[in-house]
């Protein structure tokens, strides 16, 4: 340490410091009696003082050491005496004292700061340490006296403070400390970058300089009284920029307090929530109204028919529920594709809406069926008005892709409160009387009433029908491939189809409906289930390569022993669990129904991939979405129809692939019927595409003959 050092200790020190009385002590220690009173005082004093003191030598060992720096390190007294000093430090810190710290001491005779310390138990802590060099008559250094004391707590507070600094300087959300009168006395950066505000120009300001005054949810008071009482406050505030912008944001309120209970700041932090409430907005929308026409969905029109009853039951008014539906609408969607039906849809939807009171409600339920409701009419009369003047104006051509097309609709009218007293009466007389309508030529309406037995014969002969469909194997499969980004064959989906002795092939879209009512969809299912497990089990044999086959379920099936069908099926048909996909609408599925999501956990344990269908056009909740062990999204096809040319499509559609990803779902986009619309789709790697673009739905022997050509054998 100090070899060159002399070994004499008697020199005596001017009283320069405050620890030099301790060096007159020690220095004089030697030559004093032990009897000596004064020196009996000091050297208790020394050995019961709180922070530790030593003195060492020239060879660096240890003359003198008190208990509170023997405690510190760990040992007793007795062993450090004798001992060399850097039996406290470790290697890199002995290596830093020698040749740092020590050529300061012999050149300004003291040394003061931090080190890493070293008990004995070999653990480490931060210690302060400082250096005095003892000097003897002729100058010459003889020795040292240090003083040490743990400031590990103090480091860690330290520690804290610059996380703390870190964390306000850095947060991505705004943080303002105010004092007890809510003036404002810290900003952090994001405060300044959201608000537009310079720091000197908030500073001393009250808190609600950066809220807008005419929006305000609480006042000054109230939030001195939460504080005082030790609570938070959080919601939703107006702010303005310095701009002049009004813009919301979520902000919370937390008090601090001294030691002694007393309130010294406020902490108020929040976050822009701007774009939060555009995207909720969107999601309402997206929840409430039609995509494709932006008319009110079934949701909506369902909350405010029920409180135009409630309205019209305490005013004693009328109301007429009108239930349109297009005539042959799905002839055009087959002849002519999707894209041009949804470009007459939407034409549709503006004549309704155009030839409709402002104060009457329009909405679209699905595919081409539309209501109108209307409030306190004085008769049936005006209602039949309305519907002759509808199905004049959606009669007349329409212009759609350069070329004229004729519409016509089929409508029925029910009456509140003569035809029932609530929604599902209403809409299931109305639709009774629509069916009316089109037994009897369509382009036209009837006003319901009780003598329309026939059409529920009607209806009652293609049940009979159906039945007999059954029996007499009437019902064929065909399939639509499914294909994934990289080009490869992913799935199949089954389609029904009716191959009627008299009407020839006829589509779902007639008959699935009245199957659903009649229940005979639980039967119908169960032979499309198995057909269809039949024929993939085939096509593993003979060699094509797919990963599934979907089938699609109506909601009544899953509220039958659905479970032990699937189960049984796949048994005797011996396809592989994961070779089945289920495709249920999302209507159904966000419906509040324990049932189905219970049938839904038991099939996907069985290995069976799920799906759901038409995705988009229902109300999802996202929170209902989390919750169902579902494997699959499928877009419908009106999302995907222009995602070409509308950004608004193109964003709805990555919005909703984002989200997929997010919750682990793959995703299937329907409709696709353009390379254009492939080529963006495909850029998405777990994106799947489905559509004319590749294949209509065929025959068995077809889609064997279109894989072949496709991939070879």
């Amino acid at each position: 340490m100090l070899r060159e050092l002399g070994h004499n200790l008697s020199a005596r020190l001017n009283f320069l410091s405050e620890t030099q009385w301790l060096v007159e002590f020690f220095t004089d220690s030697a030559f004093h009696s032990p009897d000596d009173d004064l020196h009996a005082r000091l050297r208790h004093a020394v050995d019961s003082g709180m922070e530790g003191l030593s003195l060492h030598n020239a060879e660096g060992l240890f003359v003198y050491v008190n208990p509170a720096e023997a405690e510190l390190y760990g040992y007793r007294v007795e062993e450090l005496i004798g001992e060399h000093w850097s039996k406290l430090y470790s290697v890199d810190q002995v290596e830093l004292i020698n040749e740092l710290y020590f050529p300061v001491v012999l050149a300004e005779g003291k040394w003061r700061g931090e080190l890493i310390g070293q008990r004995k138990d070999q653990s480490r802590f931060d210690v302060e340490v400082s250096l005095t060099l003892i000097r003897d008559d002729s100058n010459a250094p003889v020795g040292l006296i240090c003083t040490c004391r743990d400031i590990s707590e103090r480091k860690f507070i330290e520690h804290q403070l610059r996380q703390a600094a870190a964390v306000f300087a850095s947060a991505g959300q705004g943080i303002v400390i105010t004092d007890v009168d809510f003036r404002i006395i810290a900003v952090n950066p994001a405060t300044l970058e959201t608000s537009g505000y310079t720091e000197e120009h908030l500073l001393g300001k009250p808190i609600y300089f950066l809220s807008n005054k005419d929006r305000r949810n609480i006042r000054v008071a109230d939030l001195f009284s939460l504080a005082a009482e030790g609570k938070c406050w959080q919601g939703e505030v107006w702010a303005k920029r310095a701009s002049g912008e009004i813009y919301p944001i979520w902000m919370t309120m937390s008090a601090v307090y001294a030691e002694n209970d007393s309130l010294t700041s406020l902490v108020f932090v929040f976050s822009d929530i701007s774009s939060t409430k555009d995207a909720q907005a969107k999601l309402d929308r997206l929840a409430h109204y039609d995509h494709l026409t932006g008319l009110p969905n079934r949701l909506l029109l369902n909350q405010k028919l029920d409180m135009a009853i409630a309205r019209a039951q305490r005013r004693d008014q009328n109301i007429a529920v009108l239930f349109l539906d297009l005539d042959y609408f799905k002839n055009i969607n087959d002849s002519l594709g999707h894209a041009v039906g949804d470009e007459l849809l939407q034409e549709v939807a503006r004549r309704i809406r155009q030839s409709c009171h402002p104060d009457d409600l329009v909405a679209r339920l699905s595919g081409d069926e539309f209501t109108v409701v209307c409030q306190n009419l004085p008769g049936v009369e005006q209602a039949e008005h309305l519907a002759s003047r509808l199905i004049t104006c959606i009669s007349e051509p329409m212009d759609v892709a350069g070329h004229d097309y004729y519409q016509n609709v089929s409508i029925g009218i029910a009456m509140y409160p003569r035809d029932g007293g609530c929604i599902s009466e209403l809409m299931k007389c109305a639709d009774i009387a629509m069916y009316k309508a089109k037994a009897e030529g369509r382009q036209s309406y009837r006003v319901y009433n009780h003598d329309m037995a026939k059409q529920a014969n009607e209806i009652l002969v293609v049940e009979r029908e159906l039945r007999e469909a059954l029996l007499y194997n009437q019902f064929v499969l065909h399939y639509q491939p499914v294909l994934c980004a990289e080009g490869g064959l992913k799935g199949l989906e089954a389609l029904v189809r009716w191959q009627h002795p008299e009407r020839g092939l006829v589509f779902p879209d007639y008959f699935i409906h009245i199957a659903e009512s009649s229940r005979i969809i639980i039967n119908l299912g169960e032979w499309v289930l198995r057909e269809a497990c039949a024929q993939a089990r085939r096509w593993l044999d003979a060699g094509l390569v797919f990963e599934y086959v979907a089938v699609n379920v109506s909601g009544g099936q899953l509220e039958w022993d659905f479970y032990q069908l699937v189960e049984r099926v796949l048994e005797e048909t011996g396809l592989p669990a994961s070779f089945l996909e289920l495709e249920i609408t999302e209507t159904y599925l966000m419906t509040d129904l324990q049932r189905p999501e219970l049938v839904l956990q038991s099939l996907r344990s069985l290995g069976v991939h799920l799906a759901i269908d038409d995705f988009g056009i229902g109300y999802s909740s996202l929170a209902r979405l989390k919750q169902l062990p579902i494997n699959r999204l499928k877009i419908d096809r009106s999302f995907i129809r222009d995602i070409v040319n509308d950004d608004g499509d193109l964003s709805i559609v990555n919005a909703i692939i984002a989200m997929s990803n997010t919750l682990g779902l793959n995703v299937t986009a329907e409709g696709v019927e353009t390379e254009a619309h492939y080529e963006l789709l495909k850029q998405h790697s777990r994106v799947c595409s489905q559509g004319y673009y590749f294949s209509r739905p065929v025959d068995v022997t077809s889609v064997e003959r279109w894989y072949w050509d496709k991939y070879g054998s």
